[in-house]
């Protein structure tokens, strides 16, 4: 055996041997004296298991739980299942961060996102009523909302998958289809702005001021009309007694004999009838009036291209009309020299 003795050090075997039990046993004591200090000292922590049906992206362990806007804990475990087929969120509150009174069966929870990056957290809204929850309780939410932007972003893929994708060519086509049908209106309306600005005599310097003082004297003309209309509506006669019961007797009198016996004879099918053989002609003469003029759409379209040509050969001038007319003398140059003026 090796001599554990050193020198400067006294000391048999034995004694180096009693040395290291009572430092175990020290060692020992000491490590049993911290586990009951830490295990006596309270815990600020509140855990909590909130149960909800479905955990939107981004709850994770780690994430922050907010109180009323405030951070007061995180989420320590998600569990995808739970005996009830849904899910398990452990929470854990710091109690010195979150008052233990608003922490009650009747607070409002939701997914939401905790800043503008998007990240997500357990928003709790506080409300009244409700049991205060313990420690190792588990609470059952009756309806938890998610809003994060996983869930946003999802909506607008579905959207966009089951809606706007498959009528989006629908809808371009009937854009197509309204834009064309307002083309023939815009275009009539371009035509009828050429037309006024062509046919315009008189500059808007002229036509401004004549179009104002009209306007000025309608005052004057409702004026004198407002009289006879309040003398219409004054007429005292349907104020007497009796008028509204004569009035009915004659309406009905109007309708009963002119109108219902009258009219209803001369439209009747025995009045109707008796023009009957007068049909055939009037068609056979509608037939030859069409056979003389076969064409007579396309001859009224060349007699309007015909006057619109002879209109602009002969445009108005000082003292009327004047025909433009250019005239060819290359081979009678006395004429073109008599004509130039003896130029």
């Amino acid at each position: 055996m090796p001599a554990f003795a050193t020198p400067g050090m006294p000391g048999d075997r034995s004694t180096f041997a009693r040395r290291a039990l009572w430092t175990l046993v020290m060692a020992v004591v000491v490590t049993v004296i911290l586990v009951v200090v830490v295990r006596s000292i309270p815990d600020d922590t509140t855990t909590v298991r909130i149960h909800t049906d479905d955990v939107a992206g981004g709850i994770a362990t780690g994430t922050a739980v907010l109180l009323n806007g405030a951070h007061v804990g995180s989420v320590t475990d998600v569990d995808a299942q739970d005996s009830g087929g849904g899910n398990v969120v452990t929470v854990e509150f710091d109690s010195s961060s979150a008052d233990p009174r608003l922490l009650t069966t009747a607070m409002k929870v939701r997914f939401a996102p905790r800043n503008l990056f998007g990240i997500s957290a357990v928003d709790l809204q506080a409300a009244e009523g409700g049991r205060t929850l313990s420690n190792d309780s588990d609470f059952f939410p009756d309806n938890v909302d998610d809003v994060t932007l996983s869930t946003l972003l999802r909506t607008l893929s579905d959207v966009n998958d089951q809606a706007f994708r498959p009528h989006v060519s629908a809808i371009l086509d009937q854009a197509a289809q309204a834009t064309m049908g307002i083309a023939p209106i815009l275009g009539v309306l371009g035509r009828l702005g050429t037309s006024l600005s062509n046919t315009q005599k008189f500059p808007p310097a002229q036509t401004f001021p004549r179009f104002a003082t009209l306007v000025s004297e309608f005052g004057d003309a409702i004026a004198q009309v407002l009289p006879a209309l309040s003398y219409l509506v004054a007429w005292p006669a349907p104020q007497e007694t009796g008028y509204i019961s004569r009035q009915r007797r004659a309406l009905g009198f109007a309708g009963d004999t002119v109108v219902g016996g009258s009219l209803t004879d001369l439209l009747g099918p025995d009045e109707l009838g008796r023009l009957s053989p007068v049909a055939p002609t009037l068609v056979e003469i509608f037939d030859r009036v069409q056979a003389t003029f076969p064409d007579a759409r396309s001859n009224g379209v060349q007699l309007e291209s015909l006057i619109d040509r002879i209109r602009a050969a002969m445009p108005d001038g000082p003292n009327g009309p004047v025909l433009n007319v250019d005239v060819v003398l290359r081979g009678m140059p006395a004429v073109a020299e008599a004509l130039r003026g003896g130029r």
